[in-house]
């Protein structure tokens, strides 16, 4: 995926960006009080090559420096649900609409086009218990 938002570039994750990814993940849990956990919870930036087979891993760039990261991936709660993962903005990036954005679009990236065509329901979005405060506070659903 390659598309822009204000003076935002969302495109896919290169195994270039690995270090950048998971120093602003890093980075945001500390402002959180939480630990970066890159054995544990946090090895799917580490491995993203083979994490997220089946989803997707986007970063956020701004002014040619990545501000932010995204992704999600299919889960067996149900038909067309998705869990996403890894919504990470530095605080230079927040505010702007940009996490709406991009729950908009995993919104529309992960139904698939003959759901879209033919009326079933949404995919479903799930997150993990620690993220659901960031959720509401983006507004979802994007209008």
């Amino acid at each position: 995926m390659q598309t822009s938002f204000k003076t935002f570039l969302i495109r896919d994750w290169r195994p270039a960006d690995r270090q950048a990814a998971a120093g602003i993940i890093g980075q945001v849990l500390t402002e959180y009080g939480l630990g970066w956990e890159p054995e544990g919870a946090d090895s799917d930036v580490i491995q993203v090559e083979t994490h997220y087979q089946g989803g997707e891993f986007w970063v956020v760039e701004q002014a040619g420096q990545l501000v932010g990261t995204a992704a999600y991936l299919p889960i067996e709660r149900g038909e067309q649900a998705v869990e996403i993962r890894k919504m990470y903005l530095l605080p230079a990036a927040r505010g702007q609409g940009l996490g709406g954005f991009l729950l908009g679009s995993w919104r529309v990236r992960s139904q698939p086009v003959a759901s879209m065509k033919s009326g079933l329901q949404p995919p479903h979005l799930s997150n993990r218990p620690y993220t659901c405060t960031k959720v509401r506070a983006i507004s979802w659903p994007p209008v």
